[in-house]
């Protein structure tokens, strides 16, 4: 049985395509957790649904998910995926939208330009200061960034709405090891963001493969497995 998390479940149905979306989990993982996430299993026993929570084929689900117009509700437990329902996608960027160019200025006085890092895979993650979720996940989001730190290949951005100087004086208290654009509600409108926090995968094309919002627990190890699958099928 091959072991995949849920964000490349549709490499597990079809050779021709190695994007797909995620919603967030019905259900968090749970307690036992510690630190080094479950990841999600897929075997025969998987059952897939249509919007309305009818079963249908792996070839079918893979369809609409292909579609761009759908993102996934997983039902899991003990890091095994029971099943994936079928969700409408209400985000501007779906799976294999080209993502929206944008440019500018970290907090650190570098220029970062999206249109040139084609040819890398670019994690973005949109947070805000006042956002609880946003800084619980950003301790394990540096964890991710200190794996591919020697990898260039791979880069991550994050993006909020705050101010510069908020911003700033936010980032003396907490640690967050992503590139940071303040200030960038035009990057956010672009997006269609409006939950927070929110994490999305470019591939090396510039097509967004990975959504996945709010936090539960799972979002790294989910960032993860999109990134080495990425790697996987660029090989």
């Amino acid at each position: 049985m091959k072991i995949f998390i849920i964000a490349i479940i549709m490499a597990c149905i079809t050779v021709s395509s190695c994007h797909t979306s995620v919603a967030k989990n019905s259900q968090p993982l749970g307690a036992e957790d510690t630190g080094i996430h479950t990841m999600m299993h897929t075997d025969a026993s998987t059952i897939y649904f249509d919007t309305a929570g009818n079963k249908i084929e792996a070839k079918q689900f893979a369809e609409c998910m292909q579609s761009g117009k759908y993102t996934v509700v997983p039902d899991i437990k003990d890091g095994k995926l029971l099943s994936v329902k079928l969700k409408p996608s209400e985000q501007k960027i779906t799976m294999g939208s080209l993502a929206p160019e944008f440019s500018g200025t970290d907090l650190t006085g570098k220029s970062i330009d999206l249109k040139a890092l084609k040819g890398k895979t670019v994690i973005l993650n949109f947070w805000f200061a006042g956002c609880a979720p946003c800084r619980a996940e950003m301790p394990e989001l540096n964890n991710l960034v200190d794996k591919y730190k020697d990898d260039n290949s791979v880069v991550f951005v994050a993006i909020t709405y705050d101010p510069t100087e908020q911003a700033k004086a936010f980032l003396k208290r907490k640690d967050f090891k992503f590139i940071i654009l303040a200030g960038r509600s035009d990057i956010i409108d672009q997006y269609g963001i409006t939950s927070y926090p929110t994490s999305m995968v470019i591939d090396k094309s510039g097509n967004v493969t990975f959504s996945l919002t709010t936090y539960d627990g799972t979002n790294v190890a989910q960032l993860d497995g999109v990134i080495s699958a990425l790697k996987k099928c660029s090989n």
